[in-house]
């Protein structure tokens, strides 16, 4: 709910008219959903919610053949993950998700991604990153501050200005307000079995495809 509630003010300022709205259970079927939502013919299928319910929403897509022109994770923890790759199949082709990630034009990113596999068995997810590159901004404000206080720490961190990053962020990471004023989520999609970045041009490991493989 909270993140319809930004996508929704986000859509009304770009003029996007929503059309059907669906609050859903985890872990229930989702074919009367998914139905409704075909029957509608809308142009785009936004989803959010978790790993499990977003591959289950997927292959329901598959099974009731979805008309919509493409299908958009809203920080949605399935269609960005090289898990979705394995568990979907071809059926993973074309999904899009936008969320917060590492740069993989950044070459500290990827050797950074390298050696957290090698290390733990599995990939660096997006929230790993986030983790990660925290524990570096906060290290980096300590040895500024010189002091273990928590103040004069929390005075160092609105001082910051991380620039030798993983993230997609232009510029450094600075805070105003306790936010990042230029952190940008990444529009992400697969294509040809890989998670590459599509959105914005800046970052970009490829351009967006509409296709419609997935729900054939």
């Amino acid at each position: 709910r909270s993140v319809y509630g930004a996508f929704e003010a986000e859509a009304a300022n770009q003029e996007i008219e929503i059309g059907e709205t669906i609050a859903y259970d985890f872990g229930v079927e989702y074919t009367t959903d998914v139905t409704l939502l075909s029957a509608g013919a809308f142009d785009a299928v936004m989803v959010t919610g978790y790993y499990g319910d977003g591959l289950s929403i997927a292959q329901t897509m598959e099974d009731v053949v979805l008309n919509a022109q493409f299908v958009m994770g809203v920080a949605q923890g399935t269609y960005d993950q090289d898990q979705f790759v394995e568990d979907a199949g071809e059926l993973a082709e074309c999904f899009f998700n936008s969320n917060y990630r590492w740069d993989n034009l950044n070459e500290m990113a990827v050797e950074t991604r390298e050696a957290y596999e090698e290390m733990f068995g599995e990939p660096m997810t997006a929230a790993d990153v986030l983790a990660w590159q925290a524990t570096y901004v906060i290290a980096d404000a300590i040895m500024r501050a010189e002091s273990g206080d928590p103040a004069d720490i929390q005075a160092a961190l609105v001082e910051t200005e991380y620039e030798d990053h993983i993230l997609p962020y232009d510029g450094a990471i600075t805070f105003e307000d306790g936010e990042t004023p230029n952190a940008v989520p990444v529009v992400m999609q697969v294509q040809d079995g890989a998670v590459v970045q599509v959105w914005p041009e800046e970052v970009a490991e490829a351009e967006p495809r509409f296709c419609t493989s997935w729900n054939n």
